[in-house]
């Protein structure tokens, strides 16, 4: 059996989440999470360790952006955190990594269209944003902002 180009021996996974195809049941908290989220409410999940709070959440995730393609989805373990400083740089390094990887993909995109074309001054352009672009995320990352 393979799954992300790994070979699973066991079937049966005790620990992290994988696929849908290896989350058993749950299918209508997971239905209610996804509800929730549609319509913007907050939700908090209470339960005691090893219930599988990660792993409902990880699979709402995955039927999230299955549904909605341009759905950012971050999951971020708060527990090593000490206090609201911690969470804080925590949630804003989980953003902005989001953002980089998003704005690569596009730029990526861009990129390939703009080969295509010779407008030299318009490349020059958008080249000098992008690097003024991961220049700052850069900075923000090592906390001189």
């Amino acid at each position: 059996m393979r799954l992300n180009n790994r070979t699973l021996t066991n079937p049966f996974i005790y620990q992290g989440y994988e696929s849908p195809k290896y989350f058993c049941d749950r299918e209508v908290e997971t239905k209610t999470l996804l509800s929730h989220l549609k319509n913007g409410r907050n939700v908090t999940l209470i339960s005691p360790r090893r219930i599988g709070k990660t792993g409902l959440i990880k699979n709402t995730f995955y039927h999230l952006k299955e549904q909605e393609k341009d759905a950012t989805c971050l999951y971020i373990d708060i527990f090593a955190t000490k206090n609201l400083h911690d969470f804080v740089e925590l949630l804003g390094v989980m953003v902005i990594n989001e953002i980089v990887r998003k704005n690569a993909s596009f730029i990526e995109k861009r990129n390939r269209k703009q080969k295509s074309g010779n407008n030299t001054r318009k490349n020059l352009r958008y080249n000098y944003r992008k690097q003024r672009f991961f220049r700052r995320c850069a900075q923000v990352q090592r906390g001189f902002v």
